[in-house]
């Protein structure tokens, strides 16, 4: 049976082809999109300059690969829309080439050396790869090792590295495979680490630290099977230098991070009890953090000391709480002297369920302490507001949003520091 390509070629018919029909409503958004673009594209696309779609093209292929139920067939919708005029083929087989998935149809050697084979014949293939997704049919076979060798220095553009449902076993990751995944993703300045289990903390030192360039780092459910020894090698004489940071489940990283002696500027965290999880990374982390986002707040109210009392340097914060309350114990407790920014964002269903959020005595509490000594150079406190109902016209929401907010936070309002930014997800 012969292996499915890697990245299957786009066909260029002589004329445009754009199938009709819209599908229902009902029908995925990614699906709509692509139906919508296909039927407006044969008349608009010959009026709108090229850097114009280009943009809108690269939008929705963003789209599609953040959209994980997608991700699959996002090649597929794009070789679809290259085929509607000259132009667009380009553009989508850019982005096609854009992203190399290292998955089930590359995971034994041959099919890993058909893959080398290919871009060795066309190197101009090479220098267009910005993201490598590593997942765990590829890591299974061993074939890493092997890759990173024959690719070494050839992939001179790697933005991003992601690894996802992978195991990255000590006998698969020795000092050679570090050198090379240098050499081969050097570039690189983000690392993204989905549901991957490390046999230690050595392993995930020595992944971090073989990007040399690496700013941004995001790990989703990563653990260390050999948790007695969770301590960086060389952290305290070369402590990792990061611009941003997002967490969700990993506590293994979290001791990784506070033992390296970590600066982190911008961190996002995820917990459902963020003092027990990050109370300990903040003190570790305050004289740098400038930026906190914060989802998830107390398992109780009363749950610990104030959470933010290290982070004295913090520039802007923001988060996403189930209840005012958390947000009163948050902010009426701590002194934050340089804080510029608060951002609350709130979802509600409709419009008439925005005064239930914003209970009047947490408001009051809130109101008072943003607006009192606690924070001298605060400049901007800013309400983002969700709303899924449909049917209303925008003005109304707005309206109401802004009555409700400034009868709740009357000081705010009257300063001039208080904002709103309302969003409408409309729904079918």
């Amino acid at each position: 049976m012969s292996s499915q390509p890697v990245t299957p070629p786009l066909g260029m018919p002589e004329e445009p082809v754009v199938e009709p029909g819209a599908p229902s409503w009902n029908a995925p958004i990614p699906e709509r999109m692509l139906a919508q673009l296909l039927d407006i594209c044969p008349v608009v696309s010959r009026s709108l300059p090229i850097e114009l779609w280009d943009e809108v093209l690269g939008y929705v292929s963003y789209d599609w690969r953040c959209d994980l139920r997608t991700r699959g067939s996002r090649e597929a919708r794009l070789q679809k829309l290259g085929r509607v005029c000259r132009g667009w083929y380009a553009r989508c087989r850019f982005l096609v080439w854009e992203e190399l998935t290292m998955a089930s149809y590359v995971n034994n050697k041959t099919q890993m050396d058909r893959l080398i084979k290919t871009l060795d014949e066309q190197p101009e293939r090479c220098r267009v790869i910005k993201a490598v997704y590593i997942r765990s049919e590829f890591l299974s076979g061993g074939l890493l090792g092997p890759f990173v060798a024959c690719m070494a220095q050839k992939l001179p553009r790697i933005q991003s590295l992601e690894f996802r449902r992978c195991k990255l076993a000590a006998e698969q990751l020795g000092v050679q495979v570090f050198r090379d995944v240098t050499l081969t993703f050097g570039s690189a300045t983000v690392l993204k680490l989905f549901r991957v289990d490390f046999s230690s903390a050595m392993e995930f030192e020595m992944l971090v630290r073989a990007l040399p360039r690496l700013v941004s780092l995001t790990c989703d459910e990563v653990d260390f099977k050999d948790r007695r020894n969770v301590v960086a090698t060389v952290g305290a004489l070369h402590p990792l230098r990061l611009e941003t940071v997002d967490l969700c489940g990993c506590d293994d990283v979290i001791d990784f991070l506070m033992s390296t002696g970590a600066r982190i500027r911008q961190l996002f965290c995820i917990s459902a009890n963020l003092p027990r999880t990050f109370s300990k990374l903040f003190v570790a982390i305050a004289e740098s953090l400038l930026f906190l986002d914060m989802y998830g707040m107390y398992s109780r109210f009363d749950d610990g000391p104030p959470l933010l009392s290290p982070l004295v340097n913090l520039r802007t914060l923001s988060f996403l709480p189930k209840d005012m309350r958390h947000v009163v114990h948050v902010l009426s407790l701590v002194t934050l002297p340089k804080l510029i920014e608060v951002t609350v964002r709130i979802r509600v269903l409709d419009i008439l369920q925005l005064p239930r959020k914003l209970d009047r005595d947490c408001c009051t509490s809130i109101d008072n302490a943003l607006s009192g000594s606690q924070y001298p150079a605060l400049k901007r406190v800013i309400f983002h507001v969700v709303l899924t109902e449909r049917g209303d016209p925008q003005t109304m929401y707005e309206d109401s949003c802004a009555r409700e907010m400034s009868c709740k936070f009357p000081t705010l309002h009257g300063s001039g520091r208080l904002r709103r930014v309302l969003y409408r997800i409309s729904t079918p």
